[in-house]
């Protein structure tokens, strides 16, 4: 620990954190100046504004969900195989992919 508190509270660095319990436990356990710590709220949902859709389900045919960027590189390439994999076995499986494209040349499509 006394690396990180050494490193982190000199004055050309700035700790980049996701959320308070973040932030304190760099304060209380690192010991790290609150002025060095920026809070950047970044992941997770807000469950105000999106709520979820009922989809009619198959009956018995299970669904997998991937939430994510849709990128290649985000492992969709990854799960396109493992559902080939699955079908050639005989598994029955629905598989949605919930996420935004974007610019990213790597994006799929929504075609």
């Amino acid at each position: 620990m006394g690396a990180f508190h050494f490193l982190l509270n000199r004055d050309s660095t700035l700790t980049i954190v996701q959320n308070d319990d973040d932030a304190r436990l760099f304060i209380d356990q690192v010991g790290v100046d609150p002025r060095r710590i920026t809070i950047i709220r970044g992941s997770g949902v807000d469950l105000e504004q999106f709520k979820p859709l009922v989809i009619p389900r198959t009956p018995d045919i299970p669904v997998a969900v991937c939430v994510s960027r849709m990128l290649w590189d985000k492992g969709i390439d990854e799960l396109v195989s493992a559902a080939r994999l699955l079908k050639s076995r005989g598994v029955v499986l629905k598989i949605r992919l919930v996420g935004p494209d974007d610019d990213n040349p790597a994006a799929i499509s929504q075609d």
